[in-house]
């Protein structure tokens, strides 16, 4: 009573080459790829729930505006986070709209929830509220992408 033998390795061989045949190039960008046949089942690449461009504007709004109230004394906190409010929701809101191609509805929720971050009257970069603006603008992995590029 002896084991049997273990399959050829050229058995496995179709299926990895599926696979790897099935796999997106690199310069394919999921739904808007021209691919036929089987390839065509691929799907969209992920992505992030802010746009990076909008993780930027949230971050950079604040900061600017927790800059602009220091000289103050901190006596116009509530118009300069009024301020930060309204104009990082109109930011927001144009490049969700613009850029990641949200609905209107979608833009202007994800409008909202950057321009609260953005109006408390504190500053939000450095802590675990900026660093979630981050991981959900897809920042960290877009700029390992880009410095990965300028490598190359």
């Amino acid at each position: 009573m002896s084991n049997p033998p273990p399959p050829p390795e050229s058995a496995a061989r179709p299926v990895e080459t599926e696979i790897v045949q099935r796999l997106p190039n690199e310069g394919d960008h999921g739904a808007g790829s021209q691919q036929t046949g089987d390839s065509a089942q691929a799907g969209p690449t992920s992505k992030s729930f802010f746009h990076p461009g909008s993780g930027l504007a949230i971050i950079g709004i604040d900061v600017a505006a927790f800059g602009i109230n220091v000289p103050t004394g901190f006596l116009l906190t509530f118009l300069v986070a009024l301020g930060a409010f309204v104009s990082t929701f109109v930011v927001v809101f144009g490049i969700q709209k613009q850029q990641a191609g949200d609905t209107t509805g979608w833009a202007a929720l994800k409008a909202l929830i950057g321009a609260t971050a953005a109006g408390i009257p504190m500053p939000i970069a450095g802590t675990v509220l900026g660093a979630a603006i981050l991981m959900l603008s897809g920042l960290p992995n877009s700029t390992s992408k880009a410095l990965g590029k300028l490598g190359r």
